[in-house]
């Protein structure tokens, strides 16, 4: 039709010209006010919740969750805008179609996408939970049981304090089947805030989510990675002078004041910028492979930053961390316990920095810490106690500009007193380090 008009006017008078024009504006102006406009396209009308127990569908969730039964199951095709509150055990499972498109339960920029109840067992499949907007778990807010099932939580944000950009937990949350949390923004944290019992399995995510306080988990509950899940890519910034942060807070991968377990091959890795990718004031015990990999941080480790206690079993490694001011791998406050094949290896700025008194790094059975550089290398203790065993060995360490090498103690450190005395008595199991094996600085 449009090529006929515009043959039409190039052979028309000018006259005939005018009218034309004025026809086509009339339908061009018709047309446009017939398209539904950017807030019609989120609204209920894009949206369908089935409830396949009743056969009946609706145009919102909030609407088929309060006309069903305990135990229900749901399905949603487009997309749901609007807060949902869910206080009953249901099922809610998106199906993707061509003419719905993804299924999506959006809060549209406003609102708190979703918040179940104490008491509610709900399950969440195949569908992504986007564009939440509240003061804490601006995605989902939980005090149930939520299981999360190929599930997205994506582009949710936490405002003014921000506890939960993507998810708070006071209840029990389970990731699987590749579910992800990210690109999330808030305070503490941008991902997820878990004062609960948080589980991640198989190949789930946290990550790419940005915090001023704390980017990707913040945790003082329970906290278990199962599987290769893995928190990574998120990013700390520089929090408002109206919302400080407590130093001890800020980190870019998890901060854990409660127990955070890592097993299998989880990992925390590749998280970034201005702070230690892990902080640790509560238990963190590292099991089978998993691994704290590839982090940058400033102040004041790249990988680990240790004020309480932690204990790495099995093959764990701190590894491949970058630090710009005190050290790559582990910052210590609190005691570190390494057994079996555990290693903290190949970090730059140096591999463990021994702080306080008081705080003990054990080595048993076959741990190593190795191939470390740095301006000390593999060790250094400003005070503490380093105590070796078994066939643990730091060696292949390498110092830069300062002394060290493999071991550096200084003055305040009693190095008799706590059995380890540099050369000519170096044990035989701190070896091959460069220039030093074990230096004393008086």
């Amino acid at each position: 039709m449009a090529m006929e008009m515009q043959r039409s006017w190039r052979t028309e008078s000018s006259s005939g010209f005018v009218v034309a024009l004025a026809a086509a504006v009339a339908v061009a102006l018709a047309l446009t006010l017939a398209l539904p406009s950017p807030a019609a396209a989120n609204s209920a009308t894009d949206c369908r919740v089935r409830n396949l127990g009743s056969g009946r569908t609706f145009t919102s969730v909030q609407k088929a969750v309060d006309a069903a039964r305990r135990g229900a199951r749901l399905t949603v095709r487009g997309t749901c805008t609007g807060a949902t509150v869910i206080r009953r055990s249901i099922a809610i499972t998106g199906v993707e179609t061509k003419r719905w498109g993804p299924p999506l339960l959006s809060g549209g920029g406003k609102a708190r996408v979703l918040k179940i109840s104490n008491g509610a067992r709900v399950k969440l499949s195949d569908l992504a939970v986007v564009r939440g907007r509240a003061v804490v778990g601006a995605g989902i807010h939980n005090r149930g049981t939520l299981v999360l099932a190929n599930v997205q939580v994506r582009r949710n944000r936490a405002i003014r304090v921000g506890y939960g950009g993507g998810i708070r937990n006071y209840g029990t949350i389970r990731m699987n089947r590749g579910s992800r949390v990210s690109a999330n923004h808030g305070n503490l944290a941008g991902g997820v805030t878990n004062h609960g019992l948080f589980v991640m399995n198989g190949t789930s995510a946290i990550a790419g989510n940005i915090g001023t306080c704390q980017a990707g988990v913040f945790n003082d509950g329970t906290f278990i990675m199962n599987g290769s899940s893995t928190i990574a890519h998120n990013r700390y910034r520089i929090p408002p002078v109206e919302y400080p942060c407590y130093y001890r807070y800020a980190g870019s991968g998890a901060t854990n004041l409660g127990r955070l377990t890592m097993n299998g091959g989880s990992s925390i890795r590749n998280n970034g910028s201005r702070n230690t990718a892990v902080r640790n004031g509560g238990t963190l015990t590292m099991n089978h492979r998993s691994t704290i990999a590839a982090n940058r941080g400033t102040h004041p480790a790249g990988g680990l930053e240790n004020w309480s206690r932690v204990v790495m079993n099995d093959a764990s490694s701190i590894v491949g961390n970058r630090g710009a001011d005190v050290v790559g791998g582990a910052y210590l406050e609190g005691s570190l316990t390494m057994n079996d094949d555990s290693s903290i290896a190949d970090n730059a700025n140096g591999g463990v920095y021994v702080w306080e008194s008081g705080v003990t790094l054990t080595m048993n059975d076959r741990s190593s810490i190795r191939g470390n550089r740095g301006w000390f290398g593999g060790v250094q203790l400003l005070e503490g106690t380093l105590r070796m065993a078994g066939t643990s060995s730091i060696t292949g360490n390498v110092a830069g500009e300062g002394p060290g090498g493999g071991v550096l103690m200084f003055d305040r450190y009693d190095a008799e007193a706590d059995g380890m005395v540099c050369a000519p008595d170096t044990p035989a199991n701190v070896y091959g380090n460069t220039p030093s094996d074990c230096v004393f600085v008086g």
